[in-house]
């Protein structure tokens, strides 16, 4: 099916995650919040990329 500009398409739910490889391993840091957790891992990350998982929703769309 061509796309036609301009038209719109019905968004899948989407997750978006971020997988690091550390050169060490971390130390207990009881549930630390995002900022702590990225803290901590600076200058420690060799390798990174980004992953987006589609899934399907069990919730109804919305009449348009």
């Amino acid at each position: 099916m061509d796309r036609v500009p301009g038209q719109q398409y019905p968004r899948r739910p989407r997750a978006f995650h971020k997988l690091h490889a550390l050169d060490m391993v971390l130390p207990d840091l009881n549930f630390p919040t995002r900022t702590r957790l990225e803290e901590t891992m600076q200058n420690h990350i060799f390798s990174q990329t980004k992953l987006i998982d589609r899934y399907h929703s069990n919730q109804k769309q919305p009449a348009r």
